[in-house]
């Protein structure tokens, strides 16, 4: 059916000729809907479907049968490729933003960082649980492209991660280690066994007026938070002196994301002004949006991460560019 449509749009512009600006002539996309019964927008999709099915066939959207999802997939693909162009373009120019620099792709355990340099580590790491059943819903496409880890290889992963954190860290430096309820005992054992003074109490990112999220709706509530640890190397001293362990931001919504578990903003703001001083270093392990660099800067502080996905770097760029 989008083949269809396309291919009759173009016919009556081969006749009418297209629309120029500043003259009433040729045939709009307006007069294909009209011949058709259909909104613009469904005549617009229709016609952004068939040139990605034809640009690229490997992509196979001709076997779906759901227009919609495919649809979707054709406009994630597109989203990605242009990404991918103003990567390549930024990358080919001189780089005048430090942020472009400091977003690593690569695996943070094959970092060549010297010992005892950052004041703040903001680690999000992989959850160890199965997110596609738990983020269902999602819209960003990132979910295909995220890097998880096996539950079974979960506990091992937290000794490697939190050793190699405090490895990093300054003599007196912070430590934020988000991660899943259900691995909250793992957590802090991992951080304690590395050297940490850890806090059992952890900090809670409350969703802002979300209801949250729940597969099972009649019997489970909402998830409307999440929680992270924050750990000692040495004596550091809060920046926000008495500051609540609670942070209340509003979620990224679902459309503005690049990245699968993407943050916003603010809340890594607040989180690392409470926490670290103007001008001493960040690390953040696991980078995805790189929301963290962009907050980072905002106050002040120099900072560095690591991904192992071009894609997310690609969307980050663009981001950036699109001011």
């Amino acid at each position: 059916e989008s083949q269809q449509v396309e291919r009759l749009h173009s016919l009556m512009q081969e006749i009418y000729g297209a629309p120029i600006p500043g003259r009433i002539s040729g045939h709009t996309l307006q007069e294909t809907a009209r011949m058709l019964g259909k909104s613009v927008g469904a005549v617009s999709g229709d016609i952004k479907l068939a040139k990605i099915m034809e640009a690229f066939p490997q992509l196979g959207l001709d076997k779906i049968q759901n227009k919609s999802t495919a649809l979707k997939i054709a406009q994630r693909y597109g989203t990605t490729v242009v990404n991918q162009q103003i990567a390549k373009g930024v990358e080919n120019s001189t780089q005048d933003n430090p942020l472009l620099q400091s977003y690593i792709i690569g695996d943070f355990f094959d970092n060549e960082l010297p010992s005892g340099i950052f004041s703040l580590i903001e680690c999000d790491p992989p959850y160890g649980i199965d997110l596609p059943s738990i983020k269902r819903g999602d819209s960003s496409g990132a979910l295909s492209q995220y890097t998880e880890i096996d539950e079974v290889d979960y506990a091992a992963f937290l000794t490697r991660l939190t050793k190699e954190c405090f490895r990093l860290g300054s003599d007196n430096s912070w430590l934020i280690l988000w991660h899943g309820p259900t691995w909250y005992s793992s957590c802090v054992d991992a951080l304690t066994n590395a050297g940490y003074a850890v806090l059992p109490i952890p900090a809670i990112w409350k969703k802002g007026t979300s209801s949250g999220q729940s597969n099972i709706p009649d019997m489970i509530l909402g998830h409307a938070y999440e929680q992270f640890l924050y750990a000692r190397k040495g004596s550091p001293r809060l920046h926000m002196r008495g500051r609540a362990n609670m942070f209340d931001f509003a979620p990224v919504p679902p459309d503005h994301k690049i990245h699968m578990t993407e943050r916003p903003i603010e809340l890594i703001k607040e989180i690392l002004n409470t926490f670290a001083w103007p001008k001493t270093a960040v690390l953040s392990p696991f980078l995805g949006s790189g929301n963290t660099l962009v907050a980072a800067q905002s106050l002040g502080m120099p900072a560095v991460g690591f991904d192992l996905n071009e894609r997310f770097r690609d969307a980050f760029v663009a981001r950036l560019m699109k001011g």
